[in-house]
């Protein structure tokens, strides 16, 4: 995968292999690899390549480190490939889209790579059998046992992975894809699927969308959603990104639906809302012709569902349930045609929003008047702040946002009512003193106290006589 000291070698054979740019760009894995690492990391590759050995480039492209040791260097190949690939000397050459460590099909053939035997995959003791990619000890090749074994659905999902690393090796091809556009396109992708609200991820909501995914065998095999709590939320908030390409494709697929759905996100203008809503309303109106064409069985099919997914995931908005259909079935599934069929509309995210945020205002507020109840019961010796009043709710910082104190404006004012001043917290603490001391004298004076005390005078009498 990644070759080092070619530079004289590729300046001595210039007249036929071209120049090392040439070279990097026709013929290297560098093209896909640098879409998701950062700029120093792709020098590093580059320096690699050209003139000496560099360390640590296994964790710079994603094969070590967490989740690691999935996806292998092996010699694959694609048997109709080898018929189309015939290079000047006559020979079928090996195809780079191939050699990506942990891919296992043909995006252009639709097939399984196919390796030698165990023996003449030892290109390190046999190098004369990697001469050319049809080369072998006449053992034949066979198609990957991984891939074989694999359903009908997920090899579909496996051709698709293959087809879009295919064409990310073009650097002319979605030229706006690197690795920030994949963090940030990740965290709006889940932040509109709702996994991510208020900064926090919902963890267990994420896991059963990635599950329920069609692409959650992909994601399986790379070990993805093995991911522990911490890193896991980073790569969905987008303060890291995957750097296998495997990994990062797969992982922006399952989250978008589709990868025409990527190209659409990373296609579209940034500032320009508007047209972006104009076009899908374009997009809506255009597709009713194939919603005609749609059988009367597929739409029933299709209601069913969507009033079975309702059911089961109440906390989905409208659009993040339209998602997990087909883009026909979502141009078909508007809110009109879903009242006219008699089905209960989701809410939609502003709807949504409102009822979220009306429940954890009642859930702060009741947290607030039992925590200063304890806190006056248990004679707390400090100030009952703000802080004191929130430390031990599930978000203790829900407050540090302004913007929370505005949407949350009755539990925000509800804190600050709660809250003690100095002058009450100095009386509160006098008059807990004032109590103690009281409850000391009545004890003293208690006749059960007396009756103690007279009661072990007359022992000791007895033991003196």
């Amino acid at each position: 995968m990644l070759p080092s000291r070619m530079g004289p070698v590729i300046n001595l054979l210039e007249r036929n292999v071209g120049t090392v740019e040439e070279v990097v760009k026709h013929n290297m894995l560098i093209p896909l690899a640098s879409r998701f690492i950062p700029l120093e990391d792709t020098e590093s590759i580059v320096s690699h390549f050209i003139e000496g050995p560099k360390n640590g480039l296994a964790s710079k492209v994603g094969m070590a480190g967490q989740a690691s040791g999935w996806s292998k260097h092996r010699l694959l190949r694609c048997p109709k490939c080898l018929k189309e690939d015939i290079g000047s000397c006559g020979k079928p050459f090996w195809r780079r889209d191939h050699l990506l460590p942990g891919i296992l099909f043909c995006g252009k053939h639709r097939m399984p790579l196919h390796v030698p035997c165990d023996i003449c995959a030892d290109y390190a003791r046999f190098p004369d059998r990697t001469l050319h990619a049809g080369h072998h000890c006449g053992c034949g090749l066979k198609p990957l046992p991984e891939a074989t074994l694999l359903s009908d659905a997920q090899s579909e999902v496996e051709i698709e992975l293959a087809r879009v690393a295919s064409r990310l090796l073009n650097p002319e091809y979605l030229p706006q894809l690197d690795f920030r556009a994949v963090a940030k396109e990740t965290n709006s992708a889940a932040t509109e699927l709702g996994l991510i609200e208020d900064g926090e991820l919902r963890y267990s909501m994420t896991k059963e969308f990635l599950l329920a995914s069609p692409f959650n065998s992909l994601l399986r095999r790379t070990g993805f959603l093995s991911f522990g709590g911490n890193a896991f939320a980073q790569i969905l908030k987008g303060y890291k990104s995957l750097r296998h390409p495997i990994s990062a494709i797969a992982t922006l697929i399952s989250l978008a639906g589709s990868w025409q759905k990527v190209e659409e996100r990373l296609s579209a203008p940034r500032d320009a809302g508007k047209d972006i809503a104009s076009a899908n309303h374009i997009l809506q109106v255009v597709g009713s012709a194939r919603v005609i064409e749609r059988s009367a069985n597929r739409i029933a099919s299709d209601l069913n569902r969507y009033k079975m997914l309702c059911a089961a995931h109440p906390g989905l908005t409208h659009t993040q349930l339209k998602r997990r259909f087909s883009n026909s079935a979502q141009r078909y599934l508007t809110v009109r045609r879903l009242i006219a069929a008699g089905i209960d509309v989701a809410a939609r995210a502003k709807e949504a929003q409102i009822a979220v945020d009306a429940r954890m205002v009642d859930e702060v507020i009741s947290h607030i008047k039992q925590r200063l109840l304890h806190l006056r019961d248990a004679g707390y010796p400090r100030q009952i702040t703000p802080i004191a009043l929130m430390e031990t709710f599930r978000r203790p910082r829900l407050f540090a946002q302004r913007a929370m104190q505005t949407r949350l404006s009755r539990a925000y004012e509800t804190l600050q009512r709660h809250a003690e001043s100095v002058p009450a917290w100095r009386e509160r603490v006098k008059a807990t003193a004032a109590m103690a001391e009281e409850h000391g004298e009545r004890v003293k004076r208690s006749p059960m106290t007396t009756q103690t005390n007279k009661s072990t005078d007359d022992q000791e009498c007895e033991y003196e006589t």
